[in-house]
């Protein structure tokens, strides 16, 4: 699969979803500055280990979710919220290397998706989800780095973990943008019929 080619594309449709479908804030110029970075930064790699290589663009993504995560969830419930989806991302990641189920769905489908609805039993508000989702994915990913490199197994922290994120966040904003259409509709019919 042509990873990059994946990463450029979900990453210019979070900045068109972000730019003409959020309203004015700092959340939102937030977005577009991590989104910018993060395309700009993803050639660039740090090496670690002879196992290991970084994009630099994780490092922005992972900046910028502890730095929402910090404004946005202060509560311990949120802590261990974000432990245990990070704990389900990584896990998930070391099944994928050994299980034969992914001969039947792809882990770009079925992790997303499982993270998705472990992120909505789990939060109430959609921004909570996202700021969660987006911590818990990246230290997920340094966790499962991390494992992988005391087994000595090469481990790159590069478009699949981008494709997880923004999987999880495709998912997420479909189902925020559902409940608001539906709360609409259900608005306008609740009018007409009285």
């Amino acid at each position: 699969m042509n990873e990059p080619f994946m990463f450029y594309w979900f990453s210019w449709f979070y900045v068109v979803i972000v730019y003409f479908f959020m309203d004015k804030s700092k959340l939102k110029d937030c977005l577009l500055l991590m989104s910018f970075l993060t395309i700009g930064l993803f050639d660039k790699h740090i090496v670690i280990d002879p196992y290991m290589s970084i994009s630099l663009a994780f490092f922005v993504v992972w900046f910028a979710a502890l730095f929402l995560y910090v404004r946005y969830n202060s509560r311990i419930y949120d802590l261990f919220v974000t432990l245990t989806m990070m704990l389900l991302y990584a896990a998930l990641l070391l099944w994928a290397k050994a299980a034969p189920i992914w001969f039947v769905i792809h882990p770009y489908v079925f992790i997303p998706v499982a993270v998705y609805f472990f992120s909505v039993l789990l939060n109430g508000h959609w921004l909570k989800q996202l700021v969660s989702t987006m911590t818990a994915l990246s230290l997920g990913h340094v966790l499962y780095a991390a494992v992988l490199m005391q087994y000595q197994l090469k481990s790159d922290i590069d478009a699949a973990f981008f494709i997880y994120l923004y999987d999880t966040i495709l998912l997420i904003s479909i189902a925020y943008a559902l409940t608001f259409f539906i709360r609409i509709i259900k608005k306008t019919l609740i009018r007409k019929s009285a």
